[in-house]
């Protein structure tokens, strides 16, 4: 189909007949004829608006069976923009009195307008693409709300896992977290004292031990969380001066008592799985040094060959 008639003239949407083709829509037309495969069914000519985008490119709005297009002119290169229908969700056309014609186009990646349309049929462009993009929408919003529903269960989950812990006394929140422990503080006293406020990590399987004070009838207690780089606190002042502490009164002691318990099965964890790997090696070693022995005593004719092989079954579990 032509869309350019051989005396130079396209339909003019404005003035609804075909008048003479601007130089810009001829030029772009040509290239585009040259560039594509496949036959054009509908065409206008406007400029792609985007959201948060400056630049205005003027050029061919164009659909076929398979994709819809857009080709400009850069420096009298063609530049080509291309959509899939089933990336289309919407599509609708609209005409004002002093703007004119403007597409609306709504995608799975976002939205674009094509406006100032002067040449060429946008409602037949529009109306070809409906027809393509039926049920389109709905589908998108199905997978959107599916995704969305995933996300919160993954979320839901990984929530079971972690355990947190706030000491109002030293505005501090405790979050444990598989192998990670954070460290959240708040407040004006935090920032004097440490300098600081704002929240810092530590993998339990690096911390070299744990040192913890428990409060007395008037004063608080604290715990240390020790690292390679980190030295004891000697007392409650230098406790509540130390990036790696927090303190804590006496009805805060349970949950600093469940912390310890949490850090302590974890940092034993690694221990356990060695001791099992090991303990499942030794008996294969064992048996392996009892077969050995009593080859040497069949060798040696101090034992029969039948009682070889009743020892060997014993020793095999056969």
């Amino acid at each position: 189909m032509s869309f350019l008639s051989e005396n130079g003239e396209v339909y003019n949407c404005q003035f609804k007949k075909h008048m003479k083709a601007s130089k810009n829509f001829v030029k772009t037309y040509k290239m585009m004829l040259n560039e594509l495969n496949e036959t054009v069914l509908e065409i206008a000519r406007g400029s792609l608006n985007r959201p948060k985008v400056v630049s205005l490119p003027t050029g061919i709005f164009a659909v076929t069976d398979d994709y819809v297009y857009f080709f400009y002119l850069k420096k009298d290169a063609l530049i080509t923009e291309k959509w899939p229908y089933d990336s289309i969700l919407k599509m609708s056309v609209t005409k004002k009195a002093l703007a004119g014609y403007r597409i609306d186009c709504t995608t799975s990646d976002g939205e674009f307008s094509i406006t100032n349309i002067t040449e060429g049929n946008p409602e037949a462009v529009s109306k070809y693409v409906e027809s393509k993009i039926t049920g389109n929408e709905e589908k998108f919003n199905l997978e959107k709300e599916k995704v969305i529903q995933e996300q919160k269960k993954l979320e839901e989950e990984s929530k079971k896992h972690i355990k947190e812990y706030y000491f109002k006394s030293a505005k501090t929140t405790i979050t444990l977290d598989g192998n990670y422990i954070r460290v959240a503080r708040k407040g004006a006293v935090n920032t004097i004292t440490r300098g600081y406020s704002g929240e810092k990590s530590y993998r339990i399987s690096e911390l070299s031990g744990l040192q913890i004070k428990k409060p007395g009838l008037v004063t608080s207690g604290y715990f240390q969380f020790l690292t390679p780089a980190a030295n004891e606190t000697s007392g409650l002042w230098d406790a509540i001066q130390d990036d790696n502490s927090f303190t804590f009164g006496p009805n805060e002691l349970p949950m600093v008592l469940e912390i310890q318990k949490y850090i302590e099965e974890h940092q034993s964890a690694p221990a356990q799985s060695a001791a099992t790997a090991a303990s499942a090696q030794a008996p294969s070693i064992s048996v392996a040094d009892e077969l050995k022995k009593y080859k040497e005593l069949l060798d040696m004719g101090a034992i029969t060959p039948e009682e070889y092989e009743i020892k060997k079954k014993q020793l095999l579990n056969l």
